[in-house]
C-alpha cells in the first residue's frame, strides 16, 4: 500500500510523519548525501513555519577556517547515521 497525502501517517505537505525518529544529538545525513550533521532539535522553526522540521548543525572547513552551519529539513529527507 502506498502512503500518500491525506493518509493519516502524512502531514499536510505529504511528508511521512517520522519526527519521533529524530532526537537532539542524533547524527544524520541528507538522503541525497552531504555532510554529517547533528540534530539540534525538532519543531516549527521560522515565523512562517507550518510543519515540524528537524534543525541540524554541522561544520564546514574552508581555507583552514571552521564555520558552524545550520539548517532545517523535512524529516523525510534525512537518514540516521
Amino acid at each position: 500500500m502506498a502512503i500518500h497525502w491525506g493518509h493519516p501517517l502524512c502531514n499536510a505537505s505529504g511528508y511521512i510523519r517520522n519526527m519521533d525518529n529524530f532526537k537532539a544529538g542524533d547524527t544524520v545525513k541528507l538522503k541525497s548525501g552531504g555532510p554529517l550533521m547533528t540534530v539540534e532539535g525538532t519543531g516549527k522553526y521560522g515565523m512562517a513555519a507550518t510543519e515540524d522540521t528537524v534543525k541540524c548543525v554541522w561544520f564546514e572547513t574552508t581555507k583552514g577556517q571552521h564555520a558552524k552551519k545550520e539548517g532545517t529539513f523535512p524529516p523525510a529527507l534525512l537518514v540516521k547515521e
